[in-house]
């Protein structure tokens, strides 16, 4: 659930037109970072004139974005459980100020929290209203029935979970810099589902790039800790990303990604997790820019699923993507 530094470093590379992913939040990224500002509020230009102009480029001020159509939302290689299984539009958009930054990523999903949490809800109550009426022993299977036939009452006055709860927002805090040949970026994020609880995810990530040819090829590494419990991680949980980008042909990129996972076993709401440490997928990705400034690009991946916190092992699957940079 929300983006991950997969996502957002990818996110700003492909600013770079050094590969692209999209924002698959295995999903997935792009490299804003090294995006030189494209454009400044013409407002601010009017009201201050060139003085403003060059101010604000001494001080590498910059606004960027990008727009995404995906053909599925995959979330580290949780491919048995899609964010989204349906196309979607994600965006991102990015400010940044010398080397800190603030981004603003957002993208429908395919199921809302407030819906799944309503629905468990609504189960409890259906299953006390039934406990609470009944005089005398029934069969497991007459239970069930009983219980199935009040949920379903219950469902007829219950609210249904509006449009804003099918996204996610993610809002994200850094800091990017070198030493010597070495990127790194540090930085923090919060996700946001609407009318949930329980689902304000705060992670903690670090990333490192290192070029190996004349920026042609890039060895990179991530890293991932929630900091707290939420509805749908645990609190140590921890994400690794190893990555490699390759510059195939001018306009053709190639990029490979093998993600793995620490899971604590139990937390607020999370339980019983029956892996530790395990393999959450490779994935393989081709890109082609499709315009000379290199803002739009065409991608595909293939993911080779791994395993769940519960050894689910995920399927292996095509994402394809179309993706707009600005």
């Amino acid at each position: 659930m929300g983006i991950t530094l997969h996502n957002f470093i990818h996110l700003n590379y492909a600013f770079r037109a050094k590969g692209f992913s999209g924002l698959i939040k295995e999903r997935s990224c792009m490299k804003l970072n090294s995006l030189k500002p494209i454009f400044v509020t013409s407002f601010l230009l009017t009201l201050s004139g060139a003085s403003l102009a060059e101010g604000l480029e001494k001080n590498k001020v910059g606004i960027s974005g990008n727009i995404s159509v995906v053909s599925a939302y995959v979330n580290r290689g949780m491919t048995n459980d899609l964010e989204n299984d349906s196309a979607t539009i994600q965006t991102a958009l990015k400010f940044n100020y010398n080397q800190f930054y603030f981004t603003y990523f957002n993208s429908k999903l395919g199921y809302s929290f407030n819906e799944i949490q309503n629905e468990e809800d609504r189960y409890k109550k259906a299953e006390l209203n039934v406990n609470n009426r009944l005089n005398s022993e029934i069969s497991e299977e007459e239970y069930a029935k009983e219980v199935e036939k009040e949920y379903n009452h219950l469902g007829l006055t219950s609210k249904r979970a509006s449009s804003f709860s099918f996204y996610e927002n993610d809002f994200i805090l850094g800091y990017e810099s070198n030493y010597k040949n070495l990127n790194y970026d540090v930085n923090l994020k919060y996700f946001y589902y609407a009318e949930s609880e329980n689902t304000g995810g705060l992670e903690a990530g670090i990333a490192f790039k290192y070029p190996l040819r004349e920026d042609k090829d890039k060895l990179g590494l991530s890293i991932e800790t929630y900091l707290n419990d939420v509805y749908f991680m645990n609190k140590g949980d921890t994400y690794v990303e190893f990555n490699y980008e390759n510059v195939l042909a001018p306009t053709y990129y190639l990029n490979l990604y093998a993600g793995f996972s620490y899971f604590n076993e139990n937390g607020k709401y999370v339980k019983n997790s029956t892996e530790d440490f395990t393999f959450r997928h490779a994935t393989f990705e081709v890109a082609h820019s499709l315009d000379q400034n290199e803002q739009v690009f065409g991608w595909m991946q293939y993911v080779i699923g791994g395993k769940d916190r519960y050894s689910d092992h995920q399927k292996n699957m095509v994402v394809a993507g179309l993706s707009y940079n600005f």
